[in-house]
């Protein structure tokens, strides 16, 4: 499950680079920013150095905080960063809990159910987050009322139908549609067709 995976590594000091180790052993892609260390220490490594926070974080299917807090990083890690991660991705926190911007992170997690969110403290917004997982249930529940409707080509394969109900009220019709397309989308299916009711 972790093989071919890309993990990010922010601040890549001793920590940083025992994990870094740690995830090569299992054939994981290694990336690190570190705007303290030259991009060769980090690259002599073996690891690629990225100089951009941003691309860090949009190309990382797991991301390892090693930051500490400071006032330049506490609350830095926020909706910016976090959304832009890839599908299915986990943020992984062991570094200080002062650094995440917990409201807008989770703001982030009641968008995206796909995105995970680790840490050796709990956030203080944790039962909500928790609450946030519960609800995108009724999202799941909504598949079970997926029919497969006349077959439109062999070029996209099947059309499926997706029934949303237009007075949930935890989601909206479009987050509901966005995360059935994600879904659908990894099983190759890519012609939704969707009814409100």
């Amino acid at each position: 499950e972790l093989k071919g995976k890309t993990l990010g590594i922010q601040a890549y000091g001793n920590v940083g680079r025992l994990v870094g180790n740690i995830a090569k052993g299992f054939g994981m892609k290694v990336q690190a920013l570190d705007p303290f260390l030259p991009a060769e220490k980090i690259e002599a490594d073996g690891v690629k150095a990225v100089t951009d926070l941003k691309e860090l974080y949009a190309t990382s299917d797991y991301l390892s905080l090693h930051i500490p807090a400071t006032e330049q990083t506490k609350g830095s890690i926020n909706y910016d960063l976090v959304s832009r991660m890839p599908k299915g991705a986990t943020l992984i926190n062991t570094a200080r809990k002062e650094v995440i911007n917990e409201p807008e992170l989770m703001k982030v997690m009641e968008e995206r159910a796909d995105l995970k969110y680790v840490a050796d403290v709990a956030p203080a917004c944790a039962e909500e987050m928790n609450g946030a997982a519960e609800k995108y249930k009724d999202v799941k529940d909504l598949f079970d009322k997926i029919e497969t409707d006349t077959p439109c080509g062999a070029q996209c394969g099947k059309g499926y139908l997706f029934y949303v109900p237009s007075n949930n009220q935890n989601f909206s019709v479009e987050s509901m549609v966005r995360e059935a397309t994600g879904i659908l989308s990894e099983i190759g299916i890519h012609n939704l067709v969707v009814k409100v009711f």
